[in-house]
């Protein structure tokens, strides 16, 4: 639909009706036709500049925080392992508690350390995943694997992680029970094989 231009001059506060009456009822010259031609397709190449250059602003490239920055390594020298962990980790805790085993094959009792490494937004308020890493000698081992020491009350027992020639570090039954925030990226990273023991020397392999 045409929509018909009216001067700035008859929007002011002081222009009467009559006067508006005269300039709608008068008909145009060719001068004046020519001239609002002009104007319309001046007001139209600048309308078309201003949401050109806007698009362009809204559609610069952004930088991604964390997406493509290099990742960090939680290194344990005391058990000798390492995990790789991706950069939004930077200024992860980690929070060390105690797993016990209940024996099945009329043996000892067990009891042994158990790693969280917890992501820097979690709180009291919103837990977050954690990233659990049961820890057991080499001569303790076997007996989980024979299924002759149960940690938790689930029916399977832990999953091996990796290992060294002292420790074998596991993922424990049924981790990720309470389904948390986080625990999707934490599958990613221990399908991953994210937990290297020993640890790769650095610049190696």
């Amino acid at each position: 639909m045409r929509q018909q231009v009216t001067p700035y001059w008859l929007l002011k506060k002081d222009a009467d009706v009559s006067t508006f009456a005269r300039f709608t009822e008068r008909k145009p010259n060719g001068n004046v036709v020519n001239l609002l031609a002009k104007l319309s397709v001046f007001a139209l190449a600048c309308s078309s500049f201003l949401i050109v250059h806007s698009e362009a602003q809204t559609s610069a490239p952004q930088p991604v925080n964390g997406a493509d920055a290099p990742g960090i390594e939680y290194r344990n020298s005391l058990y000798g392992f390492c995990f790789a962990l991706p950069a939004g980790w930077k200024g992860y805790s980690i929070v060390t508690t105690q797993w016990s085993g209940t024996p099945l094959d009329g043996g000892p009792a067990l009891a042994g350390t158990e790693l969280l490494i917890r992501h820097p937004a979690w709180t009291q308020q919103n837990p977050r995943e954690d990233i659990p890493i049961m820890i057991f000698t080499a001569a303790e081992w076997p007996r989980l694997e024979k299924e002759g020491v149960a940690v938790s009350p689930a029916p399977i027992g832990p999953s091996e992680l990796g290992h060294n020639h002292r420790y074998v570090f596991a993922l424990p039954p049924r981790w990720d029970f309470y389904n948390l925030p986080g625990v999707e990226e934490i599958g990613k990273l221990l399908l991953s094989k994210s937990l290297k023991a020993p640890c790769s020397r650095p610049g190696g392999s």
